[in-house]
């Protein structure tokens, strides 16, 4: 159960199965599956759920990546 702490509602599946990227200092490292969820009354999304191993990492190059799109990013962002 996913629960919104500003509300104290149980928070609904927006979406299962989400594409989420990891990234590292230098700059995308893993892509992984989750859930996201969102609070019907304000709104907030989290992402939770995450397999248990990632879909893709760094060294499979990028020809590898999964075509899907992406829903979230975490990590250290690529100094721009």
């Amino acid at each position: 159960m996913t629960v919104c702490a500003k509300c104290n509602q149980q928070m609904q599946p927006l979406k299962n199965g989400v594409c989420v990227e990891e990234h590292a200092s230098f700059g995308l490292y893993r892509i992984w599956m989750a859930d996201a969820y969102q609070c019907e009354q304000c709104g907030a999304m989290v992402v939770t759920g995450f397999g248990l191993a990632p879909l893709w990492e760094y060294f499979e190059g990028p020809d590898a990546r999964p075509g899907d799109p992406i829903f979230a990013r975490f990590g250290e962002e690529e100094p721009r």
